[in-house]
């Protein structure tokens, strides 16, 4: 019994030392060495950013490592080179994906963006007094670094998900088979914007339909429902002469989606999708199938059949996106994802401005943001839900950093 008990408590012992180690090495061969579902791009080994999403990608790849690079650090400080170790780790798991795993494509930039996010861990880790414990003067800069990034990227995400129309050749296209989608099988009858008739083939005068769009004119589509598919199809979309997609859109199962080329989507990186759930549920293959499109005080309005829905858009919560949007998230989980999204960036903000002074301040900024970032862009207004979660965030992180500095001053 009591080398039983040893050996739990030597165990335990050892799970609390290494629990950082193992959750991210879980979490990186969940994501890395399943098999892929669907249709998948097949970028050569030695692209660097890679795919229509490959910044995106990148970044992702950097944030994934981080944790095991804090967890190699933790388990192992004893040991030289630990910045080799992410390196290695993913050499091993791309050489896997090319040779023993089903729709995976390994890339050396896969490589190249996991090492580095584990060498970002395990200096995140080494320096973490540094960074937690600063003197005063190094404190009060960044006291204002902190807040002024959490603007800037409240004001990037205004500027990412705005509208990016290529001023080039459009066009048409009905239920294409686009490769990347699942193909829809329903019949298009007619497509206009406004007073123009979209055909499946080149548009007669692209710049127009350009202005249209972005104008927010009338897109009205008439057809006939197919069987829903298993996953996003395009009805009707707009592709420009160097096939980047302008305006999709398609059923998603019984979902109804709506998609706009980006300012993130040319930068390569990803970015959300309107959405409306079970619309189309109880649609049968050969019902009617009217969609209507249009922009109502500066917000979307969409109608499909004789049920219509406004005050569509994105939000200032949606600045996650830009870097994964799973399609298969519900609507709950995208919610609760912007207010994490908006917490997070309210308590970086409240921790690194400790002093009531800086933080009425840095809250009275991150308000102003709020409001002035949708007017100035084509996001809407700030909800309600998004201004509380900031400001959660900003009273929490205030809270933590008094706590860490109580703390300093007893040890």
């Amino acid at each position: 019994m009591h080398r039983r008990n040893t050996a739990v408590r030597a165990a335990v012992r050892l799970l609390r030392r290494h629990w950082i180690l193992e959750v991210s090495s879980i979490l990186i061969a969940a994501a890395t060495l399943t098999p892929a579902v669907g249709p998948q791009e097949t970028p050569s080994f030695g692209c660097i950013v890679c795919g229509e999403f490959g910044l995106a990608d990148a970044i992702r790849n950097i944030l994934l490592f981080i944790p095991f690079g804090i967890g190699v650090v933790v388990s192992f400080s004893g040991h030289k080179k630990l910045w080799l170790w992410p390196f290695l780790i993913s050499g091993f798991i791309e050489l896997a994906q090319l040779h023993l795993i089903q729709g995976r494509d390994a890339s050396l930039g896969d490589v190249i963006f996991n090492g580095l996010g584990g060498a970002v861990g395990i200096w995140l880790c080494r320096h973490r007094s540094f960074l937690f414990r600063l003197p005063p003067r190094v404190g009060a800069v960044y006291g204002l670094l902190a807040p002024a990034t959490v603007i800037g990227l409240l004001g990037g995400t205004g500027l990412l998900l705005n509208p990016a129309f290529s001023d080039s050749t459009y066009y048409g296209q009905w239920t294409p088979d686009l490769g990347n989608l699942e193909w829809y099988r329903g019949t298009v009858r007619s497509v206009t914007l406004d007073h123009i008739s979209l055909r499946s083939s080149r548009l007669v005068d692209s710049r127009l339909v350009r202005e249209m769009l972005l104008a927010g004119a009338l897109l009205k589509i008439q057809a006939l429902a197919g069987p829903a598919p298993p996953g996003r199809s395009s009805l009707f979309s707009i592709a420009d002469q160097d096939q980047h997609m302008i305006l999709l859109l398609g059923p998603d199962r019984d979902d109804f989606a709506v998609r706009y080329r980006t300012v993130a989507e040319r930068l390569r990186l990803d970015s959300p999708r309107m959405r409306w759930s079970g619309v189309l549920r109880e649609l049968a293959p050969g019902d009617r199938l009217d969609v209507n499109l249009w922009k109502e005080n500066g917000a979307y309005c969409l109608s499909i059949n004789d049920r219509s829905r406004c005050n569509q858009g994105y939000t200032l919560g949606l600045g996650w996106a830009v870097v994964m949007f799973p399609e298969v998230f519900p609507d709950w989980m995208i919610l609760a994802l912007s207010l994490v999204w908006m917490t997070g960036l309210g308590l970086v903000a409240g921790f690194w401005t400790c002093r009531k002074g800086r933080l009425m301040t840095s809250a009275g900024f991150l308000g102003l943001a709020l409001v002035l970032v949708p007017r100035l862009t084509t996001l809407l207004p700030t909800p309600m839900p998004e201004w509380l979660a900031l400001t959660a965030g900003l009273a929490a992180g205030h809270m933590l950093a008094l706590t860490w500095t109580r703390a300093g001053r007893t040890t």
